[in-house]
């Protein structure tokens, strides 16, 4: 905890706000994203930068905005990644600040957005993080990107739909688009241990998880981020997301500090996050090519979806038979 003579408050010297951004590479975006910061209605903010071994004129970029802005400050280390250069930054942090938001190189903070999530986390103490909505500018064409709302996780499970998130709706899908749109309780950040390198690029995702076992994480009804998803349009970034899911969902249904019924959350989400959300895209792909009498491509899709909900199958029933027997918890605690 911190002292209460060394919190920060509207007004004094301390930041209420500490933003990190990790950058690599970044010269053709950073600008816009400091800019953003810097063009926040609260006032009451620092921007570490920590330069993750850029090769371009991101560094001196960022050294140069520092000159113009003393809130800013830039630090520079070898090429390590996001993770680690964001629990880097967190540690450089005035220890005086309250709240923590990671804001990639590629995103704009939206001109109230510290205004409105420091706002809420303010009037809500249960909640160990808050969130606003994300405008992806794809092309210069904004869209404005839907929340995740699962009804139900495959194996019995139904989620209550709320604004108010806990570790069954984090495990079903990850609701946050970009760590820019969340706002972290400093605290909680450091109690929970940071962002596990090993885990990227769902290290985010992962955080969340954890912070749900210290509160909440709330939605806010505004949209607070420009989200650009850069970098993740390639064959090789999408199979390292796909491993870093498959590893995220495995580590806590095996988990020894994981209850049993969040083994079992865990179990339900990896079916349908690695199975079942692709075997329904084929299907609608078989159904649309049907329509346009394409029936070798709606026959290929079409035993792809069954190939997938078969790998499935075992994992679905399992999470089943636990969900309605509840002695079953046991054994699966056992794994």
């Amino acid at each position: 905890m911190i002292p209460e003579k060394m919190r920060s408050s509207i007004g004094s010297d301390i930041p209420c706000i500490s933003i990190i951004t990790s950058a690599y590479n970044g010269e053709n975006s950073l600008r816009q994203c400091i800019d953003s910061v810097r063009s926040q209605t609260f006032t009451s903010w620092e921007h570490i930068i920590i330069d993750d071994g850029s090769k371009d004129g991101s560094r001196r970029l960022a050294e140069n905005s520092a000159l113009e802005d003393s809130r800013l400050r830039v630090f520079i280390q070898p090429h390590r990644g996001a993770p680690h250069a964001r629990n880097r930054g967190a540690r450089t942090t005035n220890v005086g600040s309250q709240y923590f938001l990671f804001l990639d190189q590629e995103d704009c903070l939206k001109p109230d957005a510290l205004q409105r999530l420091y706002n809420y986390l303010e009037a809500s103490p249960k909640a160990s993080a808050a969130f606003g909505g994300a405008i992806w500018q794809d092309d210069d064409v904004p869209i404005a990107i839907p929340p995740v709302r699962l009804q139900a996780i495959p194996g019995g499970v139904t989620l209550s739909q709320t604004e108010k998130l806990q570790f069954a709706h984090v495990i079903a899908a990850c609701p946050i688009s970009a760590p820019g749109q969340c706002l972290i309780r400093r605290d909680a950040f450091f109690r929970v241990g940071g962002f596990d390198s090993s885990l990227a690029p769902c290290d985010d995702w992962e955080l969340y998880l954890r912070l749900t076992a210290l509160g909440t994480i709330d939605r806010i009804g505004a949209s607070t981020l420009d989200w650009r998803k850069l970098g993740e349009n390639d064959i090789g970034s999408k199979q390292k997301i796909r491993d870093a899911r498959a590893l995220l969902f495995r580590r806590w249904m095996h988990s020894n500090n994981a209850s049993p019924e969040q083994r079992l959350l865990a179990r339900a989400s990896f079916a349908y996050a690695m199975y079942g959300g692709e075997a329904d895209a084929c299907r609608g792909w078989a159904l649309s090519a049907a329509a346009d009498g394409n029936w070798r491509y709606a026959t290929f899709n079409l035993l792809r979806a069954i190939r997938l909900e078969l790998a499935a199958l075992p994992v679905r029933v399992e999470a089943w038979i636990a969900s309605i027997r509840p002695e079953s918890e046991d054994a699966l605690a056992a794994t």
